[in-house]
């Protein structure tokens, strides 16, 4: 999708791009970075996810107010006509009415990157970022990785942006014009709440009089008896009345101590008890 000047951009700040006070910007999704709101909120999620795929992204220019614009277009164009990058500077935007050519560089004979004629850079609108990467923990930062480019070719267009200058695989612009994607608005949504702790395991409480114990098997045989944690009682339905009427096993029940005389047990062997039911 190509930019669009935002409408509401204009009508706030005129049709010349780099026109928007500073501190109407806001930071984007790359520390000290700021861009138009609709586009910063766009940018921080795309590079929140960028940076869960692996990438550690950087930039190198955001927004470009207008004598910026006019600066950088000097540095890379001139009058001479060197039939390389001919741009038209009309008066509207502050410009004279010439073309202006790129200017080659005596040494290496190479031609500089794009600069948009001053005034209508998307930069100037707070909605571009020349989109950088660290590779080497140290700085500067390096221009962006292949990898890199390939994931904001998947997935830039998700999070409202666009390579809009097929020259420059740096240059990715907003181009929603203030529409929020839905990939944004689940990134911003708040963190739900940690689920409550579980409540504490109180043990049941047997009837005054009585004892609590459970019916249990141990984990290295058959072998089924009683036990409350520090004594096992054998499990004996025809020897034992209390244990008649235990017909669920691993839920506790109430003896009451009448019938069948407790077993005391080491402490070590307590431990390998699974209780409550285990098995």
């Amino acid at each position: 999708m190509p930019f669009v000047v935002p409408s509401i951009l204009v009508q706030q700040y005129g049709p010349v791009s780099g026109r928007i006070p500073f501190d109407a910007l806001v930071t984007g999704g790359t520390p000290g970075w700021r861009l138009w709101l609709p586009a910063a909120r766009c940018h921080r999620a795309m590079m929140a996810a960028a940076r869960t795929a692996g990438f550690d992204p950087r930039s190198t220019g955001t927004y470009r107010t207008y004598e910026r614009q006019v600066s950088l277009f000097k540095e890379r164009y001139s009058w001479t006509n060197t039939g390389v990058g001919r741009k038209f500077w009309p008066v509207s935007l502050g410009g004279d009415d010439h073309y202006w050519w790129k200017i080659q560089n005596p040494v290496t004979k190479k031609y500089p990157a794009d600069a948009a004629v001053p005034g209508t850079s998307e930069h100037g609108w707070g909605c571009a970022d020349d989109v950088a990467e660290e590779l080497d923990g140290d700085a500067p930062v390096e221009s962006i990785s292949a990898a890199f480019h390939i994931w904001l070719t998947i997935n830039a267009r998700d999070y409202g942006f666009e390579q809009t200058n097929r020259s420059e695989n740096w240059h990715w612009a907003y181009t929603l014009g203030g529409v929020i994607p839905p990939l944004v608005l689940i990134y911003e949504q708040p963190l739900p709440p940690p689920p409550p702790p579980p409540p504490p395991i109180v043990p049941p409480v047997a009837p005054k009089g009585k004892k609590m114990i459970y019916l249990v098997r141990a984990w290295n045989s058959t072998e089924v008896y009683a036990t409350d944690g520090l004594q096992k009682w054998h499990y004996n339905p025809t020897q034992y009345q209390w244990a008649k009427n235990m017909s669920v096993f691993g839920f506790p029940f109430v003896f009451d101590g009448s019938t069948g005389g407790p077993l005391v047990v080491d402490p070590d062997v307590i431990d390998q008890l699974p209780l409550a039911g285990g098995t």
